[in-house]
């Protein structure tokens, strides 16, 4: 099935983007987990679409410093006082929108995530401010050591996400692509390459391994790999999965 517009007749109307994302991401999950993940790793989605009650961070009242609880058989604890100071300035902040399915591994080998894969939302590419929120989370998961896989077909704005990644990881060497292009698929994985032998290799070289795939409307989609750990790898179908969300939704 090739891939449908998903800010154009029919999808516009029988597929809201919300649906379509949250559901992809969940069957993109499902898939991983039933086919191709060892028993020792697990997907998951995460998933923050639309505005929600952010509870602790509000603020009404004039700020206040916290009270040490007492301790039972102890006397209270005795602190100086201190006043919150005024901030020097506030700025307008936006509530980031992610699409995201996270794999780990159970042994807990990885600290953080071993992988992930992230959809591009309209919200993510709407606005500057939203795009460099989008950057810097997919940065923070390479930065930990994740292998991320980031699709983008959303055709609304015309703006090139995979090449503001590049220039926010300082990728200078690698092509861009062309202009007016605003649709991808692409890996990115974090490898240290050196003799496997030795405890210490001076000679070792911290790289980024990148795949790029073209995405066009019209087109079907590509399968990516998903590194895992070391050389252990499993494909993302964003094809197959794809279409089961529209068969879910009664488009195929």
């Amino acid at each position: 099935m090739p891939l449908l517009d998903p800010f154009a007749p029919p999808m516009e109307n029988e597929l809201p983007w919300t649906s379509l994302f949250s559901s992809w991401a969940c069957g993109l999950a499902s898939r991983l987990n039933l086919a191709w993940l060892p028993e020792d790793f697990l997907a998951h989605n995460a998933i923050k679409i639309g505005d929600e009650i952010e509870s602790p961070l509000k603020s009404y009242d004039p700020p206040s410093v916290g009270v040490a609880r007492e301790r039972p058989g102890e006397p209270p604890e005795q602190r100086p006082a201190w006043d919150v100071p005024a901030p020097r300035w506030s700025v307008p902040r936006i509530r980031g929108d992610h699409v995201e399915v996270h794999v780990h591994d159970r042994d807990q080998r990885w600290a953080c995530h071993a992988a992930v894969v992230a959809f591009v939302t309209p919200t993510n590419k709407e606005t500057l401010q939203q795009r460099r929120a989008f950057l810097a989370r997919c940065a923070a998961h390479l930065y930990e050591g994740a292998s991320l896989v980031v699709i983008d077909i959303i055709t609304q704005y015309p703006v090139c996400i995979y090449n503001d990644l590049l220039s926010l990881l300082a990728a200078e060497d690698l092509p861009r692509l062309p202009s007016g292009t605003r649709l991808f698929a692409a890996v990115f994985r974090p490898v240290s390459r050196g003799d496997r032998r030795k405890v210490f290799d001076p000679d070792e070289r911290l790289e980024m391994d990148v795949w790029l795939e073209p995405v066009t409307v019209g087109t079907a989609l590509p399968t990516l790999p998903l590194r895992l750990i070391y050389d252990l790898y499993a494909p993302v179908e964003f094809e197959a999965t794809y279409q089961e969300v529209l068969r879910g939704h009664r488009l195929l």
